[in-house]
């Protein structure tokens, strides 16, 4: 089988005592996870009623303008994560320009993700540059949950090219969830690494959906969530986006 692991997203985070680091363990069937190397990827994340109506190259505006259709809502309604980063800074600016709302966020593009996919969040896209690796275990949790990733290697030298290359992954494709988490058996796990909950094993996301989860994967299941979800903690049941 498949392993991809990320010991702890959000090392900032855990080392201050914030909330919201989390260490992630994503497996599949063998050869269902993208064996991509550590570089940074171009991503948009989008939950399950957006997921056949934005692109990657589309401009900012164009797909906040699609997800809002699809979601039923204006534009100025939506709220868009993005990690607080310099390079970001142009790309905070178009978001702006359209009247969305953005939640900057030091780490933790991962849970972010997966709040996008997810109702009751108060989150409804993920824009920006983050770590391959992230992408990747983003993919398996949007497998899961209906929704969806659109993401390309940041290929800065020949190096990395070449490297890219050498692992089997393409530097130029546009990878979807199901391109990066190919499995037909994806099961993701998360656990809680901040000091907040002394009940950090609870489960939150469970088996039984209000929507049922696509038949190639059996479970997501928590052993916790960030601050992001920690309004689904009274609820038995996660509500998934169509």
């Amino acid at each position: 089988m498949d392993i991809a692991v990320d010991p702890l997203e959000g090392t900032n985070l855990c080392s201050t005592g914030a909330p919201n680091a989390i260490a992630v363990l994503a497996a599949s069937s063998k050869g269902g996870l993208l064996h991509a190397p550590d570089l940074y990827m171009e991503k948009l994340v989008v939950g399950p009623s957006s997921k056949h109506a934005v692109s990657l190259d589309a401009p900012v505006e164009e797909n906040l303008k699609a997800i809002a259709r699809c979601l039923d809502r204006q534009v100025e309604d939506l709220v868009v994560v993005v990690l607080e980063r310099p390079r970001h800074e142009e790309l905070i600016e178009n978001i702006r320009r359209t009247g969305a709302r953005i939640r900057l966020i030091g780490d933790g593009d991962l849970s972010a993700g997966i709040a996008a996919a997810v109702v009751g969040t108060g989150v409804h896209c993920v824009m920006g540059t983050g770590g391959a690796p992230e992408g990747l275990l983003t993919a398996a949790a949007m497998r899961c949950l209906n929704g969806e990733i659109l993401a390309r290697l940041v290929i800065k030298k020949p190096e990395d090219e070449e490297r890219t290359r050498a692992m089997g992954a393409d530097p130029t494709k546009v990878y979807t969830a199901k391109d990066l988490a190919s499995g037909d058996g994806i099961n993701l796990r998360r656990h809680r690494c901040d000091r907040r909950h002394a009940d950090a094993r609870r489960p939150l996301l469970r088996r039984r959906h209000a929507h049922p989860a696509p038949s190639s994967c059996r479970a997501i299941r928590p052993a916790s969530a960030s601050s992001t979800l920690s309004t689904l903690s009274r609820n038995r049941m996660v509500r998934i986006r169509f």
